[in-house]
């Protein structure tokens, strides 16, 4: 029985690529609340999959490889979503788009940068400090959809602080992504001195 469901990993991620396009359509067809749940579920698939792939032995070279792809598909048309939805409602110069957009930028860099280390076998696995960051960014991607899905019926004062709730979590994340790449350097670096 388990082996006929090796499929499943794969499947998951899968959904977790097609949930980013549906993200954003979602948002833009003013099912705010549908995109909400859309990301969890997609998060929930990023779990799932891991979970699935690690404790039942079912990982492949296909998943290593379409894993990191769907978090980053998925993880840009979130960004691209909240990116939209903010500069059409407060302008390209309010201070929450600039820190989103900046925050943002450096997040995609990073995810770039680790996965061309990867690609290179600098990296083996994601370190400590990248799981957290990982959870911290799915946080921050349901706290900013969850701004969006239901601002227009929070009190300005709340939805305001649940705004900047999203932006400290997202710091925090592009903070936990600096630390975590001196990790994979550092790691890179005494691997070399050894050889």
């Amino acid at each position: 029985m388990k082996r006929k469901l090796k499929w499943l990993p794969n499947f998951l991620t899968w959904l977790r690529i097609v949930a980013g396009p549906a993200i954003t359509f979602a948002t833009y067809a003013d099912y705010r609340q549908t995109a909400l749940a859309l990301t969890v579920f997609a998060i929930a698939t990023d779990w799932g999959d891991g979970y699935l792939a690690k404790n039942y032995g079912w990982q492949t070279p296909h998943g290593q490889y379409l894993d990191p792809l769907a978090d980053k598909v998925f993880g840009l048309f979130v960004f691209l979503t909240i990116f939209h939805h903010y500069t059409s409602q407060r302008g390209f110069l309010d201070a929450h788009v600039v820190i989103f957009s900046i925050l943002g930028v450096y997040v995609f860099w990073y995810s770039v940068k680790t996965s061309k280390m990867r690609n290179r076998g600098q990296i083996k696995g994601a370190n400590l400090v990248a799981k957290r960051k990982t959870f911290v960014q799915m946080v921050a991607k349901v706290v900013f959809m969850t701004h969006i899905a239901y601002q227009d019926s929070l009190w300005e004062a709340a939805s305001g602080a649940l705004l900047w709730t999203a932006l400290v979590i997202m710091a925090a994340s592009a903070i936990m992504c600096y630390r975590a790449l001196q990790i994979y350097v550092e790691q890179t670096q005494s691997t070399k001195a050894i050889a």
